[in-house]
């Protein structure tokens, strides 16, 4: 009997069962995410709709008044860049959707990682709205007089193309590590692109490097934030050895949050 018990608390001390409530790791509210799209969504698209009679094109500028940091980008014009860094962008929207469509199935999940992710586009979409037309910061294209008669010549500030495409990586990042536990990976990889992102569009003459960096910064937090607000508690089965009298044990199953 004496080696029966010690065999079952050998088993015990050397297994543990962690059970995963289905693929599920985000709690939302349809009321209350339908409201913050919806609102977000909107704040997002009254400025545009409105540009005409907000914007103060008041270039050409003299580039003398830009930072010496940023002042290089005065110049650049690539087109491939530009259209390089729009492909980026789309595929950072739909390449995400892709993917868990794949990995969770057509059901429930998908659902909830796809509100998450629309979140996160659309808070930070309104975001940089905001900043950009109450800023109205020359693009290096204005400079040169390129985009001086354009509506965008004057919202550089902060990159729209940088933050959008930072959150939609990072908000990918923090589903993948909720359900997967990649690690550092998703992280690294968000790093890398998003500078190939930045030094595009400052290749374009689009953006000013602080713009970039700044877009960077805040699409990171909007990714990180947003789907950290919404995680569920996950759920974890154990067995663990309880004593019964002064020589028997007993096998029991635990649930935990």
């Amino acid at each position: 009997m004496k080696f029966k018990q010690f065999a079952l608390v050998l088993f015990c001390l050397c297994f543990e069962l962690n059970a995963k409530e289905a693929r599920s790791v985000y709690q939302i509210s349809p009321a209350i995410d339908g409201t913050v799209i919806a609102a977000t969504s909107l704040i997002s698209a009254i400025p545009y709709l409105c540009a005409p009679g907000l914007i103060n094109r008041r270039c050409p500028c003299n580039p003398d008044e830009i930072n010496s940091f940023d002042r290089p980008a005065v110049g650049n014009n690539s087109v491939f860049a530009r259209r390089a860094t729009d492909f980026m962008v789309t595929s950072a929207i739909i390449g995400p959707l892709i993917y868990e469509y794949f990995d969770v199935g057509w059901n429930s999940v998908l659902l909830e990682d796809t509100v998450v992710f629309a979140e996160v586009l659309a808070v930070n979409s309104a975001l940089v709205t905001v900043v950009k037309f109450l800023v109205q910061r020359p693009v290096p294209l204005a400079y040169s007089g390129e985009w001086a008669n354009d509506n965008e010549g004057y919202l550089s500030f902060y990159s729209g193309h940088t933050s959008t495409f930072v959150s939609a990586l990072a908000g990918a990042a923090m589903t993948l590590n909720f359900r997967h536990d990649l690690g550092a990976l998703p992280w690294i990889a968000t790093g890398v692109l998003a500078t190939a992102m930045g030094l595009g569009r400052v290749a374009g003459g689009t953006h000013f490097y602080t713009d970039v960096i700044v877009g960077g910064l805040v699409g990171a937090s909007v990714g990180i934030l947003v789907p950290w607000l919404h995680k569920k508690e996950s759920t974890t089965t154990k067995f663990m050895l309880l004593p019964i009298g002064n020589e028997g044990v007993q096998l029991s199953l635990f649930r935990a949050l």
